[in-house]
């Protein structure tokens, strides 16, 4: 039977504005919709992929990497390879909205053509944060430990210290920016107002992971070692610096927000409710990722 050998999550992944999911195995990434409960398509990862893999900003596609393997595109429903690039050791891959470009960790960043694979930029430690839709953009330098916040639509340009060394996860909305170290210090940054709306830290360790949901105007924040326990935290955000606590969920190690902010998707299978953190379902790894393989 299936569940006599359960299959290893090494990563799981969401396309932030859809309902799927890169449910991530030590030999292939399987796409799956969580609203179905299907495996779309599946494409191959190296054993040392984990984190190194994200959605591409083009219908259906994905990127995949590997420390020593080089970064590879893919067209997930069919399974062609669109491009490949010998670029690696590198951390992370990250798209932003439907922008053509995607970002490549690499001791700072590394700015590519999605469609192409073509290099556009080199930012050499400086980690960069493009907004999905405006011409603004947050960049933290690893070197001077500060972020900088650059609007081109109003050619401005703030700066603003940081209490880490890093950026540890982010959201934009329209007219903000949110962000955590691994301080545990959550910033929040106003687009209209040019200044720091929040900088606080909460009763957790880390803030692991945010998102924006627009319908409710609200960030929403995954946080580790909720008030000292082995507990993952569900918060939510306003604009003004409010937080403001939902739920407390199972620790595990990996989780993405998806569905515009609307959900939160656990490794262990539980699809959670960030409007009151209550449990929608379970989905079982085991059956949807072997179905595929049966297909």
């Amino acid at each position: 039977m299936v569940s006599e050998a359960p299959i290893n999550c090494k990563n799981l992944v969401a396309d932030l504005a859809g309902s799927r999911l890169i449910f991530v195995t030590r030999t292939a990434a399987f796409i799956i919709d969580a609203a179905t409960e299907k495996c779309i398509g599946s494409v191959p990862v190296a054993s040392d992929t984990d984190g190194r893999v994200d959605f591409g900003p083009l219908p259906d596609s994905c990127a995949v990497g590997s420390w020593e393997g080089g970064l590879r595109a893919f067209d997930y429903c069919s399974g062609q390879m669109l491009w490949s690039l010998a670029l690696d050791k590198f951390t992370a891959i990250q798209h932003f909205g439907s922008r053509p470009e995607i970002k490549v960790e690499k001791l700072g960043t590394v700015l590519l053509d999605f469609q192409t694979g073509r290099v556009l930029k080199t930012i050499p430690l400086w980690d960069v944060y493009l907004h999905p839709t405006r011409p603004i953009k947050a960049s933290f330098s690893i070197l001077h430990t500060k972020m900088v916040i650059e609007n081109e639509g109003r050619a401005t340009k703030t700066g603003i210290a940081s209490k880490s060394f890093a950026v540890l996860s982010h959201a934009w909305s329209s007219e903000e920016f949110v962000w955590s170290s691994p301080s545990g210090h959550l910033t929040g940054y106003s687009i209209a107002r040019d200044d720091v709306f929040m900088e606080t830290k909460g009763p957790w360790f880390n803030v692991i992971s945010l998102t924006f949901n627009e319908e409710r105007n609200l960030f929403y924040a995954l946080v580790t070692d909720l008030n000292g326990k082995p507990k993952l935290g569900l918060f939510s955000v306003s604009n003004s610096g409010k937080i403001s606590y939902l739920a407390e969920l199972p620790n595990v190690p990996f989780s993405c927000f998806l569905d515009r902010g609307r959900k939160l998707a656990l490794s262990d299978g539980t699809i959670w409710s960030t409007l009151n953190g209550v449990l929608i379902k379970r989905l079982d790894w085991n059956v949807i990722c072997r179905a595929n393989d049966q297909q």
